[in-house]
């Protein structure tokens, strides 16, 4: 039996967290669970 495939692929997540996570401290200092929540 196959596993469902994701509708975000592995590769292009890591590619893009680092990303979203330096626009959500370009607005100002913040910590983890704000991060997370943006």
């Amino acid at each position: 039996m196959s596993e469902p495939e994701s509708p975000w692929p592995s590769e292009w997540l890591r590619g893009v967290l680092s990303l979203c996570v330096l626009r959500t401290l370009a607005d100002g200092p913040t910590y983890g669970y704000s991060i997370a929540l943006r």
